[in-house]
């Protein structure tokens, strides 16, 4: 699910129109995410606690700014959480004795 609320942001980074519903959707995906339990690797834990505070930042923007020309998530802010979210995958990757 995270994934997808990244490639959303992504979508909707410059975009006011819609983009508030949305972010806020990613909101709530996130608070579920965060009450799972703790992942028991401690790099692939830190990693996807960073990847939830980034996709939190972008969201939280996102649901904050509404200015029609420049509103919806900072690509920039977006970017960070999809990098985040890979760095996480490849520490899976590894764990689990493959390449991503």
């Amino acid at each position: 699910m995270i994934g997808e609320d990244i490639r959303t942001l992504i979508q909707f980074s410059g975009v006011s129109a819609g983009s508030a519903q949305r972010c806020q959707l990613v909101l709530d995906h996130v608070k579920s995410a965060k009450a799972y339990r703790p992942l028991p690797d401690e790099i692939a834990l830190r990693r996807w606690e960073k990847t939830l505070d980034k996709v939190q930042t972008a969201a939280t923007n996102c649901v904050q700014n509404t200015d029609a020309v420049t509103g919806g998530p900072k690509l920039s802010e977006a970017g960070d959480a999809q990098s985040s979210y890979s760095l996480r995958a490849d520490r899976i990757s590894t764990l689990a004795g493959s390449t991503p």
